[in-house]
């Protein structure tokens, strides 16, 4: 979360301990012999006024880390961002790649399958194998991320990064709609409507805001009979109060204590999932979509695309046209790779393709935030990519048999988990030699003992936010211009900007595209929509 308009004491002033979160307020720990250990606050994001007086109004950053749990074969650690653009990451640590769940009694439960058990989340340590990973429209800010990174001098081991159900490419994603929905059941090929929305694709490059205008018609008539009928972020679910936890983490994350306990008091806001204002602090008409950085990022990084294959936003299909229409590593897309299974604890999970240094994996039985609805397997995806040596984990959940064809896990040996119940099972697991375990503490005395760093990657990533800003700010207003922003508003019908679509801002703005590929130059603005800040959207 950035904002701007609090007062900071100076950055050298900050220590690890005061950022430390030592009681949660109504938190349930799931196992107490492996606790989770979080820091969370503000920290200053303008590098240039390191010693601001304590009147002074200072641009700065929330986050929210949390240690890992257990060791691993080395020391990595996971930056989070949600879309939007202007959402919280909590939605992150609450609802997907975090240990965090609403307990239904007006607390939070940690559940097993959380990215934080054999990885750091979100804060930085200098020496760790850094990745970057998030969902949805952070598919478009990602990968400028990763390359304002590896074209710095900032000394971070950055390996590679994770977009789940991104929103990158829109000149081939918004004309997946039609054919997938078709594909999921959504739509008939004998019924008139579809019908026509054929018509209109067939004419999309001159006429795709008459395109949208049919699916938007669509949407809302088939809406209509079993009011309201349609999830675009999930085809099996019906209605738009989806997750139906958000409620309740809108309600505890509101919470004086809870505020209190994450040092969050120095924004007098409370907490709103979706930010109309970052939003639309988050322009600049000359960025050329954030995928078109993939084949330089390829050259240098792994880059892991992941699609539950229930999404209709960022459907699996738009990001495959996606891959094949691009060229990296001396070859086009994916070429001749070989799909292949992947199974979790003895069922299908999806399938898993690789392509020099690109992995696009397809989770089966997920929605746009696979990690909510399949946490195991989402969590054995991200170790796979990050190349975790599962021969070396001595407990948790990496345990869990998987494979990816005909690559498995090693074979461990049953042994009882003194920490559960003793009901006569028992877990697979690996007996630990005296090395293991000398290892294993030596790795938790080292991170428990290490001083968080505020250092560079944060306070880069926020003074490139707080420049741009500034400079958005000087512009002379403009009139709205269509433009392709991603389309996850659940408002119906006309939107503020005067567009009829299913969601705010859907429209496109299909320039510089040439034999369906497309040019450097003004094609994709980040956020120019006036969004209703009350609206829950991921």
């Amino acid at each position: 979360m950035v904002n701007d308009g609090v007062s900071f004491t100076s950055a050298s002033s900050l220590s690890a301990a005061s950022f430390y979160v030592s009681n949660l307020p109504d938190y349930h720990e799931l196992d107490p012999s492996h606790p989770l250990h979080i820091y969370a606050g503000h920290i200053p994001s303008d590098p240039s006024r390191r010693n601001p007086s304590s009147t002074e109004v200072t641009p700065h950053i929330f986050f929210l880390l949390l240690k890992a749990r257990r060791s691993a074969d080395r020391e990595r650690i996971v930056f989070w961002f949600n879309g939007g653009p202007g959402c919280s990451s909590f939605d992150g640590a609450m609802l997907e790649s975090g240990p965090f769940r609403i307990d239904g009694k007006g607390g939070v439960k940690r559940i097993e399958g959380g990215w934080e058990e054999y990885a750091t989340i979100v804060f930085e340590y200098k020496t760790f194998d850094t990745y970057l990973a998030g969902e949805s429209y952070a598919g478009q800010f990602l990968p400028y991320f990763a390359n304002a990174i590896l074209e710095s001098h900032i000394s971070v081991p950055l390996k590679g990064i994770a977009i789940g159900n991104g929103w990158m490419d829109p000149v081939h994603q918004y004309p997946s709609f039609l054919p997938f929905a078709m594909q999921t059941g959504l739509l008939t090929e004998d019924s008139q409507k579809p019908l026509a929305i054929i018509q209109a694709y067939q004419n999309a490059k001159k006429t795709t805001d008459r395109c949208m205008s049919f699916i938007n018609d669509t949407y809302v008539s088939s809406s209509k009979p079993i009011p309201p009928s349609i999830n675009m972020y999930s085809v099996p679910s019906c209605g738009l109060n989806w997750p139906s936890d958000l409620v309740d983490i809108g309600k505890y994350l509101r919470r004086k204590d809870v505020v209190k306990a994450f040092h969050a008091t120095q924004k007098s806001e409370a907490w709103q999932e979706c930010s109309g204002r970052v939003h639309q602090e988050l322009r600049n008409k000359k960025s050329p979509s954030g995928h078109l950085l993939f084949p330089k990022l390829l050259e240098r990084i792994k880059v892991l695309l992941f699609i539950g294959d229930q999404d209709l936003i960022c459907n699996s299909l738009g990001v495959e046209w996606t891959i094949n229409a691009l060229e990296w590593n001396g070859q086009a897309g994916l070429g001749d790779a070989k799909v292949q299974g992947w199974s979790v604890n003895g069922s299908d999970a999806g399938t898993w393709t690789e392509a020099r240094n690109l992995t696009y994996v397809k989770i089966f039985n997920a929605s746009h935030m696979a990690p909510y609805d399949v946490p195991h397997v989402t969590h054995d995806m991200m170790l796979r990519f990050m190349g975790v040596d599962f021969s070396l984990i001595t407990e948790g959940s990496a345990r869990i048999p998987s494979n990816v064809g005909l690559d498995f896990k090693p074979s461990f040996k049953p042994i009882v988990d003194e920490n559960m119940p003793q009901t006569g099972t028992t877990v697979p697991g690996i007996v630990k030699s005296p090395e293991q375990d000398k290892a294993m503490w030596e790795a938790y005395y080292n991170a428990g003992s290490a001083a968080l760093v505020f250092i560079l990657l944060c306070a880069a990533i926020g003074a490139f936010l707080w420049i741009r800003s500034r400079r958005n700010k000087k512009r002379v207003a403009l009139e709205h211009d269509a433009e392709e922003v991603i389309p996850l508003h659940t408002t119906r019908g006309p939107s503020p900007d005067g567009y009829h679509s299913p969601v705010n801002g859907i429209s496109s703005n299909r320039k510089n595209v040439k034999n369906n590929r497309i040019e450097e130059g003004n094609i994709f603005e980040v956020g120019d929509s006036d969004i209703d800040e009350d609206v829950q959207r991921t």
